[in-house]
């Protein structure tokens, strides 16, 4: 939800307001605040859940506590400094402009290292919806944890196109919004004299550009427009490392849904038996034939 708020307040402000100081502005980064410190608590008492189920399990000393335990607490304290980074109030029109034409509201885009979180919600709704008492026994049998890989192949073997159709779009979406607020540093070819037509953007660079320019990085083709600032540079190695995994990932299960069973070899194995038997029997008549004229002749 803070995500959202961000990406509305920031499009409000650089949209409607040219980054401005405005009301909106003023009252969605106040909520978004608001919504951090609730969701920094929510850590807190996820993790304090997750001690307790440990100590239920035997698995952790029963005095221990989420900040007994460095590995745990290290956790909890990385994620508390993730979530956290975002813009408050009144801090963007303080600071103004970091580049000419770059605002330091476009500081908020690092609150989608939130995004994190998705691996963990689909693990917990995968538990919710599949793991009962007798999966887990059959688990602990065969020494398989519910991390977040196993959760996740488990999720592709059981929903792959739908996973993999959800990260696509997500992937896509944020990356062209990224692209679309650090690349307004750059200015439009034409706009002024002395824009260097080798270091600008053509007129009408809108978000729909970087969607394809995003589709395009996965996909290997060289489109028209492309990020020429260090920062979408930098985006563009990131997102090409994370298209090579989605793309990868596609095949693999292209490949799997187009492998045949046991039962379906066993099938196609007759039907291309019979269809052998009968190329073999026409060629036999086609040859019988020609002699026979032969011979006649």
């Amino acid at each position: 939800l803070g995500v959202v708020i961000m990406v509305v307040e920031m499009e409000v402000s650089r949209i409607l307001y040219e980054n401005k100081p405005n009301l909106i502005n003023i009252i969605l980064k106040s909520v978004n605040s608001f919504m951090t410190i609730i969701l920094v608590f929510c850590l807190i008492k996820y993790w304090n859940v997750k001690i307790e189920i440990f100590k239920t399990k035997h698995l952790v000393h029963s005095e221990a506590t989420v900040w007994s335990i460095p590995a745990f607490k290290k956790t909890l304290l990385l994620e508390i400094a993730v979530v956290l980074i975002h813009v408050p109030p009144y801090v963007d029109q303080t600071v103004g402009y970091l580049y000419p034409n770059l605002h330091s509201n476009a500081l908020g885009l690092m609150m989608f290292l939130r995004l994190y979180m998705l691996p963990r919600m689909v693990k917990q709704d995968f538990k919710s919806h599949f793991v009962s008492h007798k999966v887990r026994l059959i688990g602990a049998i065969n020494k398989v944890p519910f991390s977040n890989l196993f959760v996740i192949k488990a999720s592709l073997l059981l929903h792959p196109y739908a996973i993999l159709l959800g990260s696509l779009v997500t992937y896509v979406l944020v990356w062209a919004f990224m692209y679309e607020i650090v690349e307004t540093q750059i200015p439009i070819c034409g706009s002024a004299p002395d824009v260097d037509p080798d270091k600008c953007h053509p007129a009408g660079v809108y978000y729909w550009r970087w969607v394809v320019f995003s589709f395009a990085l996965i996909l290997g083709i060289e489109p028209r427009t492309v990020p020429l600032t260090i920062s979408g540079q930098a985006l563009t190695i990131v997102g090409a490392l994370v298209g090579t995994i989605l793309l990868a990932t596609l095949i693999a299960v292209v490949a799997q849904t187009l492998t045949l069973s046991n039962t379906e070899s066993r099938v196609v194995d007759q039907i291309r038996t019979k269809a052998l038997t009968e190329a073999v029997k026409d060629r036999a008549v086609r040859f019988i034939q020609s002699y026979w004229r032969f011979v006649v002749r």
